[in-house]
Order: structure tokens, then C-alpha cells, then sequence
């Protein structure tokens, strides 16, 4: 961690992988999760990373065209 290339990777870990945690944890409050067990846990991350995302999209564009992407986007069954 000491190496130049080291603190390269913390430096683009600290851009890329902490702040939306951070955001992420600023908007709920800093308070801990409310569900308990792995599941509920992994769901309630999973929710918070979706609103960060649609967050973070509808800054970059405006609704409309967020609007008129998920209408046109192809939608397949899994």
C-alpha cells in the first residue's frame, strides 16, 4: 500500500467505490440497516443502490428523456 502503484488504487478506490457508500449512508441518516439476515440485508442495499443510480442518472439527464429510455428500452423476461 506504500507503492506508488498502492496509493493509486486507494486514491481511484476512494473516487470510485467509497463515495456513493457514503452518499449512500448520508441519506439514510447514518443509521444502521433496519432488516436483519442476510436477505433482507442484501435487499435493502440493493434498493438504496438502485435509488442511488436513478439519483445519479436524473442528475446527468433530464426526466423526460429518462422517461422516454425506459419506455423504449427492450424489456425480456429472465
Amino acid at each position: 500500500m506504500k507503492s506508488v502503484e498502492g496509493k493509486e488504487k486507494m486514491r481511484l478506490r476512494r473516487m470510485l467505490s467509497e463515495h456513493p457508500f457514503g452518499t449512500i449512508k448520508y441519506w439514510m441518516g447514518q443509521i444502521p440497516l433496519l432488516t436483519r439476515g442476510l436477505r433482507g440485508v442484501q435487499t435493502e442495499v440493493t434498493i438504496y443502490t438502485i435509488v442511488y443510480n436513478f439519483r445519479r442518472w436524473l442528475s446527468l439527464e433530464s426526466f423526460n428523456i429518462m422517461k422516454e429510455r425506459i419506455i423504449d428500452f427492450n424489456w425480456k423476461p429472465i
